[in-house]
């Protein structure tokens, strides 16, 4: 009898898959369709914030057995940790999915990227990880196996006008609502094309609907003389310093805090500044998310 032939190991791909639109992959998504690695990049946070909102949310609804996200950062989690998490499965919880932030961090040792690379092949179940690589000037060169290691790569990158506005269509379904013809286009204009400012003030429109579930430019309006009003009524100096401080700070880690629409600014920027085990940037990032035409007031307050 022959010996048996020992299979060589497959090899990972030298080179990143090609990219694909975060839109497109939420289109899959929306199907049930989850690859078993997604390397998230680009140069616009607020779209890749909202691009792991709408993830999350389909998974939920496809994965009701395990429908909420593990999040981890390796600056807390060592490559063991991440790939057990992603290869791990049980009788309870056979898919799972885990995002992994701040992933840059691992560029710090070529070794750990290699480690977390080689793992990504040998996918457990029908989990699903996504490594999150924050905003770059330049592209990190150390990060290159991780990106050909996973099954698709999404660059979400500064949306052009069409774009966002398929992105405040998709907010508004997630939140079952829809909108009239030129109420998003209106809420555009308002935003001056801004993606931050435009996807969370689409979310409170939302909440302006009500039980119609219908936005319409009235909506807008309406929504635009509450900011209106909201700025006129910042007055504490304490309240203005705090804003100061922040908005001069860099504004990594979009969508990491979240708070309620309907809360005052000034109780808002309060919990900003007292918030325990917050950077700097996640407390900007979580104020432009909250208010984002405070910028104004907090350089000429």
């Amino acid at each position: 009898m022959a010996a048996p032939v020992k299979r060589a190991p497959a090899a990972r791909p030298s080179r990143p898959a090609a990219a694909m639109a975060p839109l497109a992959l939420l289109e899959r998504a929306s199907r049930g369709e989850f690859p078993p690695t997604v390397y998230l990049e680009g140069s616009d946070e607020a779209v890749k914030a909202a691009f792991l909102a709408e993830f999350r949310r389909c998974w939920a609804a496809a994965v009701p057995e395990a429908p909420q996200a593990r999040v981890m950062r390796p600056g807390e989690h060592d490559v063991d940790q991440i790939l057990a998490a992603f290869q791990n499965v049980s009788l309870f919880a056979p898919r799972e999915l885990t995002l992994v932030l701040e992933v840059e961090d691992l560029g710090r040792s070529e070794k750990r990227v290699e480690a977390l690379a080689a793992g990504l092949a040998t996918p457990a179940g029908g989990s699903c990880l996504v490594l999150v690589e924050s905003e770059a000037e330049t592209v990190r060169k150390t990060l290159a196996p991780l990106r050909a290691a996973c099954a698709v790569r999404v660059v979400a990158d500064r949306p052009e006008p069409p774009e966002l506005l398929r992105w405040g269509a998709l907010r508004l379904a997630a939140q079952g609502c829809k909108a009239d013809p030129g109420a998003l286009e209106a809420l555009l204009e308002t935003c001056e094309d801004d993606a931050i400012a435009f996807m969370n003030e689409t979310g409170k429109l939302a909440a302006l609907a009500g039980a119609s579930g219908v936005v319409t430019k009235q909506h807008v309006a309406a929504l635009n003389r509450q900011c209106e009003s909201g700025v006129g009524e910042v007055k504490d100096r304490e309240v203005a310093e705090v804003a100061r401080d922040l908005w001069q700070d860099d504004c990594r880690g979009v969508g990491r805090l979240e708070f309620a629409v309907s809360d005052p600014l000034d109780e808002t920027l309060r919990r900003l500044s007292l918030a325990p085990g917050c950077t700097r940037g996640q407390r900007v990032v979580a104020l432009q998310i909250h208010w984002p035409r405070l910028a104004r007031i907090a350089h000429h307050p």
